[in-house]
């Protein structure tokens, strides 16, 4: 009889031991299928999302190409000289103003006349401290140099 008992024992032992790693299997089987459904799903997911997202790239650029034409058909001269005759009421200009050497001149047949200089040319002045160093050694040699004359 402790024979009988002992075998058993140690058959319940590893039928359960066999149940556990049964389960283990089974386990480990649907955490894969799991993963793999949810990868899966996931994919397709983003697979949509690229296309949607190619969709608005798509209506992106024709919006840009109707943008372009319509800078083009308003930057037309023909467009803006229709603006400026009838919507700004312009006219032609019948006085021509020519910059001759930098010097204005009225194009109305007296070419001695000029128009008069408003805005007198103010001495460059030199931001950078190289440049105002430099400036003041020319002004120290002027002074020096004059000295040196009052003296002979």
């Amino acid at each position: 009889m402790a024979v009988l008992s002992r075998l058993e024992k140690e058959t319940s032992r590893e039928g359960s031991g066999m149940g556990n790693s049964l389960w283990a299997v089974w386990g480990l089987l649907g955490g894969g299928i799991l993963l793999l459904l949810f990868q899966t799903s996931h994919l397709t997911s983003t697979g949509y999302e690229v296309q949607r997202l190619e969709a608005e790239k798509r209506d992106w650029q024709r919006r840009n190409y109707q943008l372009e034409a319509e800078i083009g058909r308003l930057q037309s001269l023909e467009r803006i000289q229709n603006e400026a005759t009838q919507r700004l009421k312009m006219v032609p200009a019948t006085q021509y103003l020519y910059v001759v050497g930098g010097t204005p001149r009225l194009s109305s047949g007296n070419d001695r006349e000029t128009v008069p200089n408003r805005y007198p040319r103010e001495q460059k002045e030199t931001w950078s401290w190289w440049g105002r160093f430099w400036e003041d050694v020319r002004q120290w040699s002027a002074g020096v140099s004059q000295d040196l004359g009052d003296r002979l």
